[in-house]
């Protein structure tokens, strides 16, 4: 049976949909038809909690239209499971996940505790917050930043964009959220 399977780049930019969309291809079986989708309008990181509101509304209004146009499932592509509660609360056919849930979820079939490794101090709160949330507290070890090369697929960092919250990058995700 032929399924279709949507996953969302949560960004305002399109430089990582074809390293996932190659990738999704490689390892998705033979009758899965996979598509990737960027927001085309947005942040281009989600690194600050406005951002991540930013793009909530057109997360969702894209899983509306997957939805309407037949996908069987769809993946929100970011690990802090950006409107992933919201987006189960507006589909009713279509699956819908993310990266967080399910790599808890499979982790924890594979030892008593485990480990997060993220790219920065500032993602812990917020990673530790979605494992309570999912019901794994009990089961992290820790949270540990390692730092990240930098490739040619990172998306690239406007001043703007890369300023820490304050009201200047207030006005930029206000900014940000608005742009075309």
């Amino acid at each position: 049976m032929r399924q279709r399977v949507l996953w969302i780049n949560p960004l305002g930019t399109d430089v990582f949909d074809e390293p996932i969309r190659d990738e999704l291809e490689r390892v998705k079986l033979v009758d899965t038809e996979v598509e990737v989708r960027s927001l085309g309008r947005g942040p281009h990181h989600l690194e600050y909690s406005c951002y991540e509101a930013a793009a909530v509304p057109d997360i969702l209004a894209l899983l509306a239209q997957a939805e309407g146009e037949g996908f069987d499932a769809a993946v929100i592509g970011c690990f802090y499971d950006t409107a992933l509660r919201p987006a189960r609360e507006i589909t009713s056919r279509m699956a819908v996940a993310a990266p967080c849930e399910s790599a808890l979820h499979i982790a924890s079939t594979l030892g008593d505790s485990f480990s997060i490794v993220v790219g920065r101090r500032k993602w812990v709160p917020e990673m530790r917050d979605n494992v309570r949330r999912y019901g794994f507290g009990d089961r992290v070890a820790g949270s540990s930043p390692r730092a990240a090369k930098r490739s040619s697929r990172t998306a690239p960092r406007s001043s703007s964009s890369a300023a820490p919250p304050s009201s200047a990058s207030s006005r930029s995700c206000r900014a940000s959220s608005a742009s075309p």
